[in-house]
């Protein structure tokens, strides 16, 4: 039973591993039951290593065992099933990492849109990933004092679809919006608000995804794709029609600039928003020039006087290329990873924008706009009946053609402006990846929580 703790710690063989030439001792539970009513008992469990330092008495860096933070991992791609990470795994160096720098790792696995059932029922559709994760966050901090690990510091992680799941967790701390499905599958009682947040290239608010990429990418020249019948004449007119739909939108959100200023768009789709993400680009570039790397050939770069003075935005966008058709999340096939996220049990893929339903070529259902909302983490920013994690850091790669970089920017100025410490930065030379940075990732760690 997940509300009783079964496993003497001390009586765990002690493990060792190697990381970056050192040895790592820590103890593991695995694969723990989160909630009493799994749906999918082989996905619905949690890891946990724990650094050996702790059940000696000793401190890992700045943390005794009753401060040390929860660094909680999913390994999500594509809004599939995330099995729990482990040690042996994909993202095993992660989690020595995390152990060495002194923190309580927790792996949970989550439910994914493919999963299905023998009856060929769907388990994994929205909003099952996100109420999983806070199912297992929920345990975390039922289980305080039963463990090495401060409840109250609950840092979740994730790249693409699980940085998405990690923002959305950490926007969405305690609303009641999501307790029907927790008590259904028998999570804890109490909390499952969330610390600090890190996330790589969040793939999220995606009923204004294709909006905002196709505010950038329209006119630059499409990828190859497969035959589907629609001519690109036809792709041009959705990205038009899309990119004319994103100032509103845009404007709507309120946003205000690092000077104070608002971060507005014209109907033309050009405003100090652009100018903000121009500024962006440069002080990315200008991290890479201090860090000694040779721009000098970039051509949609100006520098002088080893400083870079500013950047031609559509120049960058066309050495990009766009990565993807319009509409890109929202597909008129239903073909999108978003379509399967937003399918129900019986229906592998739905619509979850008025412009997918209206447009759209194959028959099919769209989903209530109540569910797509609980998949956004901007849907809970500013709205009363939960909490938001007070700490952030983000990074998108500035090559990360995927989602670009206008999502990841205007999630975290809402924040900001919402008063949410956030660490924000578009790497120069990445694309959709993540952990390329960890001594700089633990360092926030201990920041945010000394």
């Amino acid at each position: 039973m997940i509300d009783l703790w079964m496993h003497d710690l001390m009586a765990l063989p002690v493990r060792q591993a190697q990381a970056e030439g050192s040895a790592v001792r820590f103890r593991a539970v695995e694969r723990i039951p989160y909630v009493r009513n799994p749906m999918a008992e082989g996905i619905q469990v949690l890891n946990l290593y724990i650094p050996e330092a702790y059940l000696e008495g000793r401190k890992v860096g700045p943390f005794s065992a009753d401060q040390a933070p929860f660094f909680v991992l999913n390994s999500v791609g594509g809004y599939r099933s995330g099995l729990a990470s482990t040690v042996e795994g994909p993202q095993g160096g992660l989690i020595l990492a995390a152990l060495t720098e002194g923190c309580v790792v927790a792996a949970p696995g989550l439910r994914g849109r493919e999963l299905q059932d023998g009856q060929g029922e769907f388990l994994g559709k929205a909003p099952a990933a996100i109420v999983d994760l806070k199912a297992a966050i929920r345990c975390l901090r039922g289980w305080a004092g039963l463990l090495p690990g401060c409840p109250e510091r609950v840092i979740c992680h994730g790249m693409s679809a699980g940085g998405a799941l990690a923002a959305l967790a950490g926007a969405s701390g305690d609303h009641p919006v999501y307790e029907s499905h927790l008590r259904k599958m028998g999570a804890l009682p109490g909390s499952d608000a969330v610390f600090a947040v890190s996330a790589y290239c969040p793939i999220t608010d995606l009923e204004h995804a294709d909006a905002a990429y196709e505010w950038l990418f329209c006119g630059v020249p499409p990828v190859k794709t497969q035959a589907d019948g629609v001519s690109e004449e036809e792709r041009y007119r959705h990205s038009m029609a899309l990119r004319a739909s994103f100032p509103d939108y845009l404007n709507s959100l309120g946003l205000v600039g690092p000077r104070g200023q608002r971060l507005t768009l014209d109907p033309e789709g050009q405003g100090p928003f652009l100018d903000h993400l121009s500024d962006l680009v440069v002080a990315s570039a200008q991290a890479a020039l201090d860090d000694g790397l040779a721009l000098g050939g970039v051509p949609w770069l100006r520098i002088a006087h080893g400083r870079v003075r500013a950047v031609d935005f559509r120049g960058l966008l066309l050495a990009l290329g766009r990565g993807k058709p319009a509409p890109v999340y929202d597909g008129l096939c239903l073909e999108g990873q978003a379509n399967g996220l937003f399918g129900s049990s019986r229906e592998s893929a739905r619509h979850f924008t008025a412009y997918g339903a209206d447009q759209g070529l194959r028959p099919g259902t769209t989903v209530n706009p109540e569910t797509v909302a609980m998949m956004n983490p901007m849907a809970f920013l500013g709205r009363k009946g939960g909490c938001c994690a007070p700490h952030w850091r983000m990074r998108h790669g500035l090559e990360d053609r995927h989602l670009f970089i206008a999502v990841a920017s205007y999630l975290a100025l809402r924040l900001q402006n919402l008063g949410a410490q956030v660490d924000f930065a578009l790497p120069w030379g990445r694309g959709h990846e993540a952990c390329y940075d960890l001594p700089e990732l633990f360092q926030w760690i201990r920041e945010v929580c000394v």
